[in-house]
């Protein structure tokens, strides 16, 4: 009895958790997609320009005739196009302002929502892993919990789109273009009992232009749409790949101390001079504990599995890199114009480190309540004393997203999987 009521809640936690897994990736989808909110507006007036051209050319005016109407067509296409282009240029940082606040509000969704998805998937995730010992065949217990087999199938094909969202953005279009030459010719074929192309060659050169420039404006749109958003998706697949990257071949450069800011300049207030310095030491900061701090959270991230988290670490790491390689090609004593054009970028990292220990606390804290352990892994001393001094910078009471309680909970555990590594260490040498 005890074995029917695990597997029936496995598989209602796991039918309430996927709605929410999969409204959570499409606020973040449509968050990332809003962050080039600038260039869909103007693919979309242009599209409608487009549109508007080739309405004008395939309806000529008579005083002007076929050539005359499709040279003012094309001239006032052109002029409108650049007043577009001019407008957006304008209200750039208005659109920009606008899209941010959206994407934020798109991402606070995103991760409310994943909280609950990822809540709800760690207990059925710990009943499918030790609630069923009495079914030892893994595909008897995957049919079994079938609900939980569909949620972590869904799961592993969220990760493989987005970790090649402009691959598969392209193929789409390649599909999309082939696909419309192909319905066009067998449409063609049953009404008229023709070719397409010959179809098309039946009408007046004013409507052939006319239909091309459309189909093209058609085909244009929709496959700028599908790459600008291929790009934004693939940026969040980048940060789950940098989440787990090695960095080793970076460490000398992240822990490195940089270089001062430039003090001579006339034109440079000592406002600005101190704002810069004071961010300077901020990227020392962030770059100099670089790899315990990514340590750290991918202990917690080993525990729960926890997407949003990767996401947030990937982001970071990806931030770090472009910063550590913007600052090795300043000289030493960096202009303080060109350090400023840094400081957005770290003002970001403030923000999701920030972000990170507070998801990694609360997550870890979740984990440990269910029964997951700190030290999951670590079978070395080695490993053990590594991951230990990485918890303790986060869950440390002085730190600043520490928790009393949680380091109290991970002290007990490292006392217990230290005494029980050097007990199995005792043994194995007893036995030699």
């Amino acid at each position: 009895m005890t074995k029917v009521w695990t597997i029936v809640k496995i598989n209602v936690l796991s039918l309430a958790a996927l709605p929410l897994l999969l409204l959570a990736v499409a606020a973040r989808l449509l968050a990332k997609a809003i962050e080039k909110l600038v260039f869909i507006i103007g693919a979309v007036v242009v599209f409608l320009i487009v549109v508007l051209m080739s309405f004008v050319m395939r309806h000529p005016f008579k005083l002007l005739g076929e050539a005359g109407t499709m040279a003012i067509a094309f001239f006032a296409g052109a002029a409108l196009i650049a007043l577009t282009v001019f407008l957006l240029s304008l209200a750039k940082n208005a659109v920009q302002k606008a899209a941010g606040f959206l994407a934020a509000g798109l991402n606070r969704i995103y991760e409310f929502l994943y909280g609950r998805y990822s809540a709800l998937y760690q207990r059925c995730r710990r009943g499918f892993d030790s609630g069923l010992p009495e079914i030892e065949n893994i595909y008897a217990k995957s049919a079994a919990c079938l609900f939980y087999s569909l949620l972590r199938a869904v799961n592993i094909c969220v990760l493989f789109f987005v970790t090649n969202a402009l691959k598969l953005m392209i193929l789409a279009c390649v599909i999309f273009a082939a696909g419309t030459l192909f319905v066009f010719n067998r449409r063609a074929k049953a009404v008229m009992g023709m070719s397409f192309f010959s179809f098309v060659g039946l009408f007046p050169i004013h409507d052939k232009i006319a239909g091309v420039i459309l189909y093209a404006a058609y085909l244009g749109f929709v496959c700028v749409l599908l790459i600008l958003m291929g790009i934004k998706w693939n940026e969040w697949g980048r940060e789950m790949k940098m989440a787990t990257g090695d960095y080793d071949k970076y460490r000398d450069s992240f822990s490195r101390v940089r270089g001062s800011i430039e003090d001579n300049a006339a034109d440079v207030e000592k406002k600005r001079l101190k704002r810069c310095r004071e961010y300077l030491a901020v990227l020392n900061d962030h770059l100099g504990e670089l790899e315990a701090f990514q340590a750290r959270t991918q202990a917690v991230i080993q525990q729960s599995d926890n997407q949003a988290l990767r996401s947030m670490l990937g982001e970071y790491m990806a931030v770090a890199m472009e910063l550590s390689k913007k600052m090795d090609s300043m000289p030493d004593r960096i202009p303080a114009d060109k350090f400023e054009e840094l400081i957005p970028q770290i003002r970001r990292m403030e923000e999701l480190k920030k972000d990170i220990d507070r998801l990694s606390v609360k997550m870890a804290s979740s984990a440990q309540d269910q029964g997951s352990g700190f030290f999951a892994g670590c079978d070395t001393a080695e490993k053990l004393e590594k991951r230990y001094r990485a918890l303790c910078r986060t869950y440390h009471p002085d730190s600043e997203a520490g928790d009393e309680e949680t380091f109290k909970k991970m002290q007990e555990e490292y006392e217990e999987r230290k005494a029980s590594l050097n007990s199995a260490k005792r043994e194995k040498e007893d036995v030699q």
